[in-house]
């Protein structure tokens, strides 16, 4: 990234934004050391952290469980996310860089409520007409899975760690960001369910 943000600089950009995630801290690992340049070194800068994506279950990890059985599997528990939908981050992304400003800024992005894996699984289970459950497993377990579906295992592993720190409550908060910058509340997981409906309908 380094030469692209330099011959940014170069051609006279002076206002950068940067998505990152809400499970990763300025100076983390991956996107946290990033973060942690990118401050240091352009003019000014605002970093979006967007909590987990509603997007996972219709076009991501879950959607194959899903429609084959029926089933979410997670290593959360009980532990609940303020889901967001990714048209929010963009339009997050669009209002903070057309906008003028000289500082620098750390946003954690949320919906606008805490659900659970079984919130989501019922909410999921009415708009696709069939039920569908939320299935807890342990993190190597979830790890296992992501891998044995072609995804790195390194990253796999990193995945389902986190899961289990949403368990232990990480991403229990809510923030008004959304409804600050773009001037409208963030969309609810059941809005996103009723335009997403089609992702989860099973071949006849």
């Amino acid at each position: 990234m380094k030469p692209f943000l330099y011959r940014a600089l170069d051609a006279g950009i002076r206002r950068f934004v940067f998505l990152s995630s809400s499970a990763i801290a300025e100076r983390g690992p991956a996107l946290g050391q990033v973060h942690h340049f990118l401050k240091g070194s352009v003019p000014a800068l605002t970093v979006l952290r967007p909590t987990w994506l509603m997007q996972n279950f219709s076009e991501g990890q879950h959607i194959s469980s899903i429609r084959s059985q029926g089933i979410i599997y997670s290593a959360t528990d009980n532990g609940r996310v303020p889901f967001i939908d990714a048209g929010d981050i963009a339009a997050v992304a669009a209002e903070v860089l057309l906008r003028p400003s000289n500082s620098c800024e750390d946003l954690v992005l949320t919906g606008p409520d805490l659900l659970s894996c079984d919130d989501v699984a019922t909410i999921i289970s009415r708009v696709a007409g069939y039920p569908v459950k939320h299935h807890g497993i342990t993190s190597c377990e979830l790890s296992q899975r992501y891998h044995q579906a072609g995804m790195p295992s390194q990253y796999a592993q990193v995945l389902a760690e986190l899961d289990a720190r949403i368990a232990a409550g990480s991403e229990n908060r809510l923030t008004d960001e959304v409804l600050r910058i773009t001037g409208r509340p963030p969309t609810s997981f059941q809005q996103f369910a009723e335009e997403a409906g089609s992702a989860w309908k099973r071949a006849a």
